[in-house]
């Protein structure tokens, strides 16, 4: 609950309003009672839980408190009671060479390439051991595998310094390009498509010659991957990766992003679009599951003052960066810490970006 009128319901004529009652947790416990200000009073009601006492208020029709709330919750198999690492295609030889296709098929085509085991498959991509599945770190490393080039170890920690990412836009193409500190062995892009524009087809540019590179269109995504059966990769600095012809008006937003080096070493990604916001924005942090940290990123189209506060489900603030910059985008990297430097424990938590009248809340997911 962040509005008065967020998780309301109406009677069919419309004029009656109807809030919260009594809120439970997954397990069926009571966390929250409005008709109870003895234990749980107006002045210690978490963030985010419930509808404060000022919202049911009105003229003649005052709405009412008379809906009970449940938390869902969901069932999670833990990695080990599935996980065959390396079998993707769960035929009982690992690291062989239809595992790496049925890799790269995921990338392009989605969860529908999965068909004998949606959970054993997802689990078994975790080829670095890192905890995180389906990522071209782990794409990158089950092909050195398969090639001979490298054993199956864990996979090192991201790197402290960002690879700035660029979508630019000029005579009639788009071209990606990157500024990475090492070299890039795989990279995996989502673009949302106005609905105005008509792509012709992409292709990779002058640096990135000599990897392989696949790509989809559905649904009104781009869906691209570049990588390599063998040992070529992208060298270290500024690369054009690639060019993608196009008629029409529109542009092309980057949905998702996924890059690492040879060695399957992750970048975090910071993404330069070359021109400045059309608004303010909150955008999903990334990675999402994550451990150790995670970056978010907040599009100012204005010189502002911002505070992104984080609280965990209970509604308490966990952690707070407060700033002003200039108009852009701005990457904000939370390392599982609360304000004291202590780490906050597994779970989901809200992240909730003010800036001038702007303000938007999204939930992200700390693994460890």
């Amino acid at each position: 609950w962040y509005e008065c009128q967020d998780n309301t319901f109406s009677d069919p004529s419309g004029n009656l309003l109807m809030a919260d009652l009594r809120i439970y947790n997954v397990e069926n416990a009571l966390i929250w009672d409005e008709d109870d200000d003895v234990t749980y009073p107006e002045a210690l009601r978490p963030y985010g839980i419930g509808a404060a006492d000022s919202c049911i208020v009105g003229g003649k029709l005052v709405p009412i408190r008379a809906v009970e709330f449940y938390n869902g919750g969901i069932c999670v198999i833990h990695p080990d009671d599935i996980d065959d690492r390396g079998d993707i295609n769960l035929n009982n030889v690992a690291y062989e060479i239809g595992d790496a296709v049925l890799y790269t098929n995921y990338f392009i085509y989605g969860l529908g390439v999965f068909k004998v085991n949606l959970a054993g498959q997802i689990a078994a991509s975790d080829i670095n051991a890192d905890g995180l599945t389906l990522s071209v770190a782990d794409l990158i490393l089950l092909i050195r595998i398969v090639v001979g080039d490298a054993s199956p170890v864990p996979k090192l920690a991201p790197y402290d310094e960002a690879l700035n990412l660029s979508t630019t836009q000029h005579d009639s193409r788009f071209s990606i390009g990157s500024e990475a500190i090492s070299d890039i062995g795989a990279a995996f892009f989502v673009y949302d498509i106005d609905a105005d524009l008509e792509l012709g087809e992409p292709r990779l540019a002058d640096d990135a010659d000599g990897m392989d590179f696949i790509y989809n269109v559905s649904d009104g995504q781009l869906r691209m991957l570049i990588y390599n059966i063998g040992e070529s990769r992208i060298g270290v600095g500024t690369n054009n990766l690639i060019e993608i012809p196009y008629t029409g008006e529109g542009k092309l937003t980057l949905s998702t992003v996924d890059i690492a080096d040879y060695e399957s070493r992750p970048y975090t990604i910071v993404n330069k679009t070359g021109a400045l916001p059309d608004g303010f924005e909150l955008s999903q942090n990334y990675p999402n599951p994550f451990n150790p940290e995670t970056s978010i990123e907040l599009a100012l189209p204005v010189a502002s003052d911002y505070r992104l506060a984080i609280y965990n489900v209970n509604g308490h603030l966990v952690r707070a960066f407060d700033g002003f910059e200039e108009a852009g985008i701005v990457s904000v990297v939370w390392d599982g810490t609360n304000s004291t430097g202590q780490q906050v424990a597994s779970g989901v938590y809200l992240y909730r970006l003010e800036a001038g009248t702007f303000s938007a809340t999204k939930k992200m997911v700390l693994l460890k």
